[in-house]
């Protein structure tokens, strides 16, 4: 089966709706996720807009959306691009009282979250290039669907650059370290699972 990677470039309510509902089912442990269903909207429509992001999907035959992953041009970009959203986000947490999403977002924008195994890395982790946030619909995994994505995404926009990603699951790690050779060098502190950090030099 052939799929078609597309970087979206432009707003497309039905299309956010649809990785929107990905990332909910999928990455419900990521930031975006636990500021709940409209912030999600809110930060996919800020990726589409920036200079400084690229939204890719992996359609099908169908035209469906089956994947999607959020790439920052740089690390640092990342905290830049989200104090765009403060206020929402200050908002949303007084609403729904999450202290450790507070902790964790105060953490982060103080920039105290990080941990590297080597102090040296850390001029290469903020000039990286970031895969913020990647997953595969439901009915689509263990094809090696999410490989081959990542690997057309890779050699089509970022050959040659250092990559980096940060995840808390184990079976992601597996992916990241076993398929797509990332290296752990440190951990990102956070109020219940810490992040292991990883990059990938190409």
């Amino acid at each position: 089966m052939k799929y078609r990677l597309i970087e979206i470039t432009k707003i497309n309510l039905n299309e956010i709706n649809i990785i929107k509902n990905i990332i909910y089912s999928s990455n419900a442990n990521t930031l975006i996720a636990r500021l709940g269903k409209n912030f999600i909207i809110k930060f996919l429509k800020l990726c589409i807009n920036s200079q400084k992001s690229n939204v890719f999907v992996y359609k099908n035959f169908d035209g469906k959306i089956i994947a999607y992953a959020i790439f920052f041009k740089k690390q640092k970009y990342i905290n830049m691009e989200i104090k765009k959203l403060r206020f929402t986000i200050i908002l949303e947490i007084l609403i729904k009282l999450k202290i450790n999403l507070l902790y964790d977002i105060i953490r982060i924008y103080f920039n105290k979250d990080l941990k590297l195994l080597d102090k040296d890395n850390l001029v290469i982790l903020k000039n990286s290039v970031n895969l913020t946030y990647l997953a595969v619909d439901k009915k689509y995994r263990n094809q090696g669907i999410g490989k081959k994505f990542l690997e057309n995404i890779i050699n089509n926009n970022y050959r040659n650059l250092t990559i980096s990603v940060e995840t808390d699951n184990k079976n992601t790690l597996n992916f990241y370290e076993k398929y797509m050779d990332f290296k752990i060098v440190g951990s990102r502190i956070r109020a219940k699972n810490n992040l292991y950090l990883l990059i990938k030099t190409n």
